[in-house]
């Protein structure tokens, strides 16, 4: 997480340093913009796992499938209920032995919910959280779960 933070610091700089050259207001405005969509990246990231925090329900959820996407990492799908409407959520991982493993698909684990919008969710691994491959700005305190 800290190496996009620092990506985007980079950026950010970048813009502005060719903000203060000498370049025609076409060119300013295309910096400008583009500054704009760099920033709101991470403001949108912090807002969701802010607001995860903020309206934090907890309930069980399933493991349903463990699948290799094309950018090195796994993807851990599960699903939960809410108010008896199903929801879905996944997590990426590093590899680890899920699917031949008889703790992980198909087994129960904690899942953290929004109560304004439970499609705003993450789930706690376990003994599993060491493969987690995704990172938040804000931890969420699984002791309350209980």
């Amino acid at each position: 997480m800290i190496t996009i933070i620092l990506l985007f610091g980079v950026i950010t700089i970048a813009c502005i340093v060719q903000i203060k050259k000498k370049s025609n207001i076409r060119d300013k405005i295309f910096i400008i913009v583009l500054l704009m969509f760099f920033l709101t990246i991470p403001f949108f990231i912090i807002k969701s796992n802010y607001e995860l925090n903020t309206n934090i329900k907890f309930t069980k959820g399933i493991v349903d499938s463990f699948k290799y996407n094309q950018s090195g990492r796994y993807s851990l799908n599960y699903y939960f209920h809410v108010n008896g409407k199903k929801y879905t959520g996944s997590t990426s991982t590093y590899n680890f032995n899920c699917s031949n493993n008889d703790k992980c698909i198909g087994n129960k684990f904690t899942i953290a919910y929004s109560e304004k919008d439970p499609t705003n969710n993450e789930i706690n691994l376990n003994e599993f959280e060491k493969h987690r491959a995704d990172t938040r700005f804000f931890e969420i305190d699984w002791k309350l779960a209980k």
